[in-house]
């Protein structure tokens, strides 16, 4: 989350981020669901209508990530459904890469086609360095990539 947020109080502001790097930290020590529990918190800071405000975007991209690593694939599509309005996030290759996840986990491959194609069209085949080899496998089986 990058500057202050014109409209956001200073201190509410701090306490998302602050909340969101909590989140962070258990993310990254594989406590998926108390990084959920902070993500969800910071969430509930954004003033309404949430999807006006450019934090917004990392904050529900943090939330979806914690889903689909906890296998909650439509908690994942239902983060994103909402998500994907947020400033920044329809071009976030990283939330097209995890949409796409999604949507193939739940056996939806033309739209998951659709949207693994926008993230590796943005980032190339490094946006999947350090995902299961299956999706782009699914991109090279289509024929999408070469």
């Amino acid at each position: 989350m990058t500057g202050l947020e014109g409209g956001i109080d200073p201190a509410t502001h701090e306490r998302i981020v602050a909340l969101c790097a909590e989140g962070d930290r258990h993310a990254e020590a594989g406590r998926h669901g108390s990084a959920l529990g902070k993500f969800a918190e910071a969430w509930g800071l954004i003033p309404h209508p949430r999807e006006r405000w450019a934090v917004a975007t990392p904050v529900i991209s943090a939330i979806a990530d914690s889903w689909f690593l906890s296998g909650k694939y439509d908690e994942v599509l239902r983060a994103l459904e909402f998500g994907m309005n947020c400033p920044g996030a329809a071009d976030n290759p990283f939330l097209q890469l995890r949409l796409g996840q999604a949507l193939l986990e739940q056996g939806e491959e033309e739209r998951a086609a659709a949207a693994l194609e926008r993230a590796h069209a943005a980032h190339g085949e490094a946006i999947f360095e350090h995902e299961d080899p299956k999706y782009l496998a699914f991109l090279r089986a289509r024929g999408a990539i070469g």
